[in-house]
């Protein structure tokens, strides 16, 4: 061979998705190909992928707002991460039984409404609670009395019921209340009079002849007293 002869090399070839031409080759110079950038899957996805000239090319994924918005799209290698409005329950109307995370939404519950007449209302719906309703304090017949009647915010006040007897040697039968039921539907069966006797609702009547009974009176001290009364049969 003569010394002035040239001498061919083969050129590098780029391997496309792995690596991309970034200097084209001439007749006297080589070509030079540089790795293909990786997308961070923690925070970019690829919007265009390498060609044999072009790198990859990647954009940041959307972050969702934990308590603003949350994922209802999650993203791949290639598509970005979406985000939904974060719900927001109707205050007084509906609350917040479950609170957003960063993948699921709020979960509104309907307010209860306390039940009139059982239950009263001690503390009202927030924006995460529901009401609170407790039933209502009931009077033990012949123990406790009806104070102060209940509201729809407020509970029935009891007092207790004390005995004073009249004659020590007296003896004392069941005790006997007014019923409202009795004193107008069958007044012929009923021993006591509405204008001494405290009437008393839900309280059952007793069936004639009685022979004690038990009537409620005022104390000087304003409590309410029972006391026991000798009433002859008719």
């Amino acid at each position: 061979m003569h010394k002035y002869d040239s001498y061919c090399a083969r050129l590098t070839a780029c391997t496309v998705g792995v690596t991309f031409e970034i200097t084209a080759p001439t007749v006297t110079t080589n070509r030079v190909c540089q790795g293909v950038s990786n997308c961070s899957a923690s925070v970019q996805f690829q919007i265009t992928p390498a060609t044999y000239t072009t790198d990859a090319q990647c954009a940041s994924l959307t972050q969702c707002a934990v308590g603003s918005t949350y994922q209802t799209v999650a993203p791949t290698t290639t598509t970005n991460r979406f985000c939904s409005t974060v719900t927001r329950c109707v205050t007084g109307v509906t609350y917040s039984s479950q609170l957003p995370t960063y993948t699921t939404d709020t979960v509104c519950s309907n307010v209860s409404h306390c039940r009139v007449g059982t239950t009263y209302l001690v503390a009202p719906a927030t924006a995460s609670t529901d009401v609170v309703c407790p039933n209502y304090t009931s009077c033990t017949l012949g123990r406790t009395f009806q104070a102060s009647p209940p509201t729809a915010t407020s509970n029935r006040v009891r007092g207790p019921i004390s005995v004073r007897k009249r004659s020590a040697t007296r003896l004392l039968s069941l005790p006997r209340l007014c019923h409202t039921k009795c004193l107008t539907q069958k007044p012929n069966d009923c021993l006591c009079t509405a204008s001494v006797d405290v009437v008393v609702n839900d309280v059952l009547c007793f069936a004639r002849p009685i022979i004690i009974m038990f009537r409620f009176c005022s104390g000087a001290n304003g409590s309410n007293t029972r006391c026991d009364e000798l009433k002859s049969q008719q």
